[in-house]
């Protein structure tokens, strides 16, 4: 079988290319929204993708441009495509591979955690999500693009209702989302952290989030603590003083507890709109298609949308 392609050729050069995959359910149309929010209007395109069934295509079509319309998108940059799956091509796998070449190594994957028959017949758990389902987690798994995971709990900013400029927040912030940022001092913490200040706009706001080691020996890892947080603080400074964000800290945290329940304890405590977590797994063979058990469980459990940033964005 043929390899999917899109007919995007028309749009112009982009930062960033948010790929959106959309079933037409309500949470598919929440992952638009947030994937809308993330973008930057004059320098990112937005491209939806309905791998599909017979649809109704253009009450679909305007639906999409008028949502994205909505959230200030302009129509240069978006992109409705419906793609054929069959064959050896499954949903996830057409999502996959669409995202890995759409933008030589530029894009961003953004879906929601369950699809249709999640939304349907889905039980949601303890925080009030759905669980996620067979597509959204092969697709973190998988593709090689960072990839955001849009939870079903509530989410201010990707209601219908939100005013064009506006960025409500989880956090009762009325206008500024709250990104937190998981530090371990390796290069995919600072991917991690790149991808926060891409997605951030001047109202919002980021919190660097480092669990210390406490398995190490106190001089060593203190020493590598104050190093990461004198580096990172110089960035928080400056991301202030350029008004890139409104404001941003770097948080340190003794481990008393796993590494997960750390972050999901500050993730909940601070009701933050995204979680941004890098994951090496990729690169080694023996677990090629697996993520980290702290970026697979956070982002499963977590209410909070979660964004996995991987140790390659090249196709």
């Amino acid at each position: 079988m043929s390899a999917p392609k899109l007919a995007v050729a028309r749009l112009p050069s982009a930062r960033k290319t948010f790929l959106v995959g959309l079933d037409g359910s309500n949470l598919s149309f929440r992952a638009l929204r947030l994937a809308a929010a993330l973008a930057d209007d004059m320098k990112d395109n937005v491209v939806v993708v309905h791998v599909s069934d017979k649809i109704d295509e253009k009450m679909l079509q305007s639906k999409v441009s008028d949502t994205l319309l909505h959230a200030g998108i302009q129509v240069r940059r978006q992109a409705f495509e419906i793609v054929e799956c069959s064959g050896e091509w499954t949903i996830a796998g057409t999502l996959i591979y669409l995202a890995n070449h759409i933008a030589k190594g530029t894009g961003v994957l953004v879906l929601g955690a369950a699809g249709k028959a999640g939304e349907e017949h889905g039980r949601a758990g303890p925080k009030g999500q759905l669980p996620m389902g067979s597509v959204a987690l092969t697709c973190q798994e998988v593709c090689k693009v960072p990839v955001v995971i849009v939870k079903s709990t509530h989410s201010p900013i990707t209601m219908p209702d939100v005013r064009r400029g506006m960025r409500p927040s989880c956090s009762g912030n009325p206008n500024g989302l709250l990104y937190v940022v998981c530090i371990d001092g390796s290069n995919l913490a600072r991917m991690a952290f790149d991808t926060a200040v891409l997605f951030a706009k001047r109202q919002d706001s980021i919190h660097l989030l480092h669990i210390r080691d406490s398995g190490r020996s106190v001089t060593s890892f203190a020493d590598d603590t104050e190093k990461m947080k004198s580096m990172y603080e110089a960035e928080c400074t400056k991301l202030v003083s350029l008004r890139v964000v409104k404001s941003a800290i770097f948080v340190v945290v003794p481990q008393s507890q796993s590494i997960k329940d750390h972050i999901m304890e500050y993730v909940d405590s601070t009701m933050c709109d995204l979680v941004i977590m890098g994951s090496v797994e990729l690169s080694k063979s023996t677990r090629k298609f697996k993520l980290g058990s702290v970026c697979s469980s956070v982002s499963r459990e977590s209410a909070a949308h979660a964004c996995i940033v991987k140790n390659f964005n090249v196709a």
